[in-house]
């Protein structure tokens, strides 16, 4: 056996070993104290259709109910296991992409592609950050979207089918988290004009006018109309240690209320971080090589700020670093998918320079935080 190869092709189960090892590591202190998973994060787990009826965020607990319902667990200890479970599926098929990338990064050379699988196992922005969010449901429609791209990918659908997968899956991911549409479809309108050069435009537009109706509809009809005290009372009366944290998000109109709050405050999305700053640019330095070398820089191009649309949502909500994160986590994806689009934009990751600092960036920052206070919370030079 070639020896290069069989290490090319054990890349992603090396790196995707390591990811979810690392990961882990800053999960186990929950679990060995429980009382360290946010007093929220169990409700995500339980509220459901079945018992509040149809209301925003509860996809993931409507699925789990036959589980949470029958368990004696700890609310906080079932939380934590359905989210180790989702992280895994979201590794496996982060690095089933990588994989799917593995063709176009044969022109690299070996060390250059072990660089940039390191990148993202040790990217403050993705694994770590998920493990350091342990808990929270990001990790579950992110994977709808990675489960979309390779979708798109393969060769085996019909455009039809894919354009019907991408516009379910992109529905399941409105259902977990009505903000994850400011991440999905531009993403995927960019992505499904691409993969057709026929029916693409059309199918693009279509899929962006039915996740307006759908968000719509999940705004304005998933309010829990009771009343948070209502909302709190049901939860508590389902498990010990469900209570009213929760509540806020279902029954407030959380827009209004954080439009109002942000416009005092200073622009600060990177967290008024300089490391947090210097490694956004050194990823947006890498996505302008590959766009300047790809044999279609305009598509490149959109392909590649598309996941930073999601930055917008910080208009409207206050978590600015955890959709830095997310940004910069689909933006892992859709450079994944432009090498499969586009081969020759592997030429802008050629040379071992930007990606090295990337990684040592990385490693310097640590995972980050959620909010602009809390940017890098495990560094201590923060």
């Amino acid at each position: 056996m070639d020896k290069p190869c069989f290490a090319l092709r054990n890349i992603p189960n090396l790196c995707g070993g390591m990811s979810l090892g690392l990961a882990m590591l800053l999960v186990l202190p929950r679990f060995l104290d429980l009382s360290r998973v946010s007093s929220w994060i169990p409700s995500y787990y339980y509220i459901n259709y079945y018992r509040f009826g149809f209301i925003r965020r509860a996809f993931i607990g409507t699925l789990l109910t036959p589980l949470n319902m029958n368990s004696a667990l700890d609310v906080r200890l079932f939380a934590l296991l359905a989210f180790t479970a989702g992280l895994a599926v979201f590794a496996i098929l982060f690095w089933s992409l990588f994989s799917k990338s593995l063709v176009s990064l044969a022109s690299l050379t070996l060390r250059v592609r072990w660089l940039l699988a390191l990148v993202f196992t040790l990217s403050p922005a993705i694994f770590l950050h998920f493990a350091y969010d342990a808990g929270r449901t990001d990790i579950f429609w992110l994977s709808c979207c990675i489960a979309a791209m390779l979708l798109v990918l393969s060769k085996q659908f019909a455009f039809r089918l894919k354009w019907l997968g991408v516009l379910f899956l992109s529905l399941v991911s409105l259902l977990i988290y009505e903000g994850s549409i400011f991440f999905l479809v531009p993403l995927y309108v960019v992505v499904l004009e691409r993969i057709d050069r026929n029916n693409g435009l059309r199918g693009s537009l279509s899929y962006a006018f039915l996740m307006a109706l759908f968000t719509f509809a999940v705004q304005y009809f998933g309010a829990f109309e009771e009343g948070s005290e209502v909302l709190a009372d049901r939860l508590s009366a389902m498990a010990p240690g469900l209570g009213d944290p929760f509540s806020i998000v279902l029954t407030s109109d959380l827009v209004k209320d954080n439009i109002s709050y942000s416009l005092g405050l200073r622009f600060n999305w990177f967290g008024n971080n300089p490391i947090v700053f210097i490694y956004v640019f050194a990823w947006c330095l890498i996505l302008f090589r590959l766009i300047r070398f790809s044999s279609d820089p305009v598509r490149a191009g959109l392909l590649l700020v598309a996941p930073f649309f999601g930055l917008f949502l910080n208009l409207i909500a206050l978590d600015y670093i955890r959709y830095l994160s997310l940004a910069l986590t689909l933006s892992a994806v859709s450079v994944l998918g432009l090498l499969v689009f586009d081969s020759v934009a592997v030429m802008g990751l050629r040379g071992q320079g930007p990606l090295l600092a990337l990684l040592v960036l990385g490693c310097v920052a640590g995972p980050f935080g959620i909010v602009p206070d809390d940017a890098l919370p495990l560094n201590p030079l923060s």
